[in-house]
């Protein structure tokens, strides 16, 4: 699996962000938080395809994720 999420210091001083983007992850969680849904979220940012924001959650649930069961 490709990394999705980065951080540059040179990027929106080093907020975690979509790889290839300036479209920071706190965005995306504050969407969903708000009720939208993954496709409604790409509607408002359409340069980042719904697998990607599916792809992005699933590497910021990693972490959480038993080994047996992972992703």
């Amino acid at each position: 699996m490709s990394k999705l999420i980065t951080s540059d210091p040179q990027i929106l001083g080093g907020a975690a962000i979509i790889t290839g983007t300036r479209l920071p992850v706190v965005v995306v969680l504050q969407r969903l938080k708000e009720g939208f849904t993954i496709d409604e979220i790409h509607d408002q940012y359409p340069h980042v395809s719904t697998k990607t924001f599916a792809g992005v959650l699933e590497e910021l649930a990693e972490p959480y994720v038993p080994k047996a069961q992972a992703l």
